[in-house]
């Protein structure tokens, strides 16, 4: 390279010059009628952010998903009895049940009573059971697959049957007792997705997380803390030249709208920004 060449890359790097904008937003600010979820909203700006290089996430709050939420409330049930076969949907209470699978199943279970099945760990294997406590059921009862059955231990829908097993696609079939396939999990770890179209930062193989924003690591567990604060610059994937408009959501690991439990979650974002002398 000659000293020309050099000269001119120096030139080029005098042209420019990094500035950051602090940037505060809130699910408070939102417009509730236009976006009632506080997971995914829209905001302007106050000011204009011009060619966007980089983010450092300063100061975030909210309060992370309880073990049972919005996402993993659900139980749908086809049961066959003496009068055919009939749907149920139930959602159980939201919580963390004190992380205690006993307390867990036994609110499952008071849903469940009337069709006479039930919950329970088996004392050897230490796993969930789903078996008949009497008759109400006389051919199959299936639970179909759901996020508080994975809780719970199965990683598919799940049925058991008293003489024909019934064809399920995405079940497994048990007669008479069904035993969970892991063990339970009773400590919600999902983390905090937060993608604002256009300000990526996160290169992943898993598609929720792959080109957002940032994830904010979160558990329920009394044992685990939230980190409140980031001191990291994150490069952008791509320089954005002008945004204005934040199109934001915040999702849980799963790809779900995250289930703040109507409580505010707020960031305050540095964005690192190329200005033109």
């Amino acid at each position: 390279m000659n000293s020309f060449d050099t000269l001119s890359i120096s030139n080029a790097r005098l042209t420019t010059t990094n500035i950051t904008k602090n940037i505060y937003f809130s699910t408070n600010q939102r417009d509730t009628s236009r976006y009632p979820s506080a997971s995914d909203f829209v905001l302007d700006s106050p000011v204009p952010l011009t060619q966007v290089h980089g983010i450092c996430i300063k100061h975030y709050k909210y309060t992370p998903e309880a073990l049972v939420n919005n996402n993993s409330r659900t139980l749908d049930i086809i049961a066959t009895s003496s009068t055919g076969q009939s749907t149920t949907t139930i959602n159980i209470k939201k919580g963390d049940y004190e992380n205690c699978i006993t307390h867990l199943l036994s609110e499952i279970n008071s849903y469940i009573k009337v069709l006479n099945v039930q919950f329970a760990v088996d004392p050897t294997s230490g796993k969930v059971t789903l078996s008949f406590a009497g008759d109400y059921v006389t051919d199959y009862i299936a639970f179909s697959p759901s996020r508080l059955l994975r809780i719970l231990g199965f990683s598919k829908g799940v049925a058991i049957y008293r003489t024909s097993p019934p064809s399920l696609s995405n079940h497994d079939v048990y007669q008479n007792v069904a035993t969970a396939n892991g063990p339970y999990h009773m400590i919600n770890d999902t983390s905090l997705v937060l993608r604002i179209t256009d300000i990526e930062t996160v290169h992943s193989i898993d598609q929720t997380c792959n080109r957002a924003t940032a994830i904010m690591m979160s558990s329920r567990s009394k044992y685990n803390m939230v980190e409140q604060h980031y001191s990291t610059y994150f490069p952008l994937i791509q320089v954005q030249y002008r945004v204005q408009t934040l199109r934001i959501k915040l999702l849980n690991i799963y790809g779900d709208l995250y289930d703040l439990d109507d409580d505010d979650a707020s960031f305050s974002i540095e964005f690192h920004c190329n200005t033109e002398r």
